[in-house]
């Protein structure tokens, strides 16, 4: 497990690894506007570069958000 040295603003929780054959994330942010700021900031750039104009490009991502009502740290 490594730790990021330059953690997004609002970034709560991040996880990522393989299960089921299938790799996931599952973050926590500190709002919605984290979220949206990171996404535009970060992996948007990079994947418009890789992808260029081409709508079809890359991976097809599922996104799934909900509310958060508690928070149990160790």
């Amino acid at each position: 497990m490594q730790a990021d040295s330059d953690p997004p603003a609002g970034l709560i929780v991040h996880t990522a690894g393989f299960g089921g054959g299938v790799f996931r994330i599952f973050d926590v942010w500190g709002s919605e506007e984290h979220l949206a700021r990171f996404k535009d900031e970060r992996p948007m750039p990079a994947v418009m570069k890789v992808a260029g104009d081409d709508p079809t490009a890359g991976p097809p991502m599922r996104e799934y958000s909900y509310e958060l009502h508690s928070i149990i740290r160790g």
